[in-house]
């Protein structure tokens, strides 16, 4: 069975990943854009962050965040901030440790409520 492939699910020569934080990093950034219930596979993983930030402030998101992170058995340690930077533009940063080794991953979100990935 061949996965569905999205956002970074290939290299730059188009391989599908075998890198482990490689692959970690791509479930994460899955986790945060996809839609709550929105994944078959594990409806109550997703956080969408761009329906989250397009409506009013939720002040337990970076709580929720952290906790669906640290749910999956590969994460050993998440951290996220969210920053307000004016304008209706969020930018969200992930301390991830997994492995012993740490990852981080950094989403800005526009005033359209776009996402930017840096």
């Amino acid at each position: 069975m061949v996965d569905a492939l999205a956002w970074d699910d290939l290299d730059e020569f188009g391989r599908e990943l075998d890198d482990p934080l490689a692959e970690l990093e791509q479930d994460i950034v899955h986790m945060l854009l996809e839609s709550y219930g929105t994944n078959p596979d594990a409806p109550t993983r997703s956080i969408g962050l761009e329906d989250a930030l397009s409506g009013a402030s939720d002040p337990g998101l970076q709580h929720r965040i952290e906790t669906k992170l640290t749910d999956d058995a590969r994460i050993d340690a998440a951290e996220a901030t969210l920053t307000d930077e004016g304008g209706g533009v969020t930018r969200v940063d992930l301390r991830i440790v997994a492995n012993e080794a740490e990852l981080g991953v950094t989403f800005t979100f526009d005033g359209a409520g776009n996402v930017v990935r840096s």
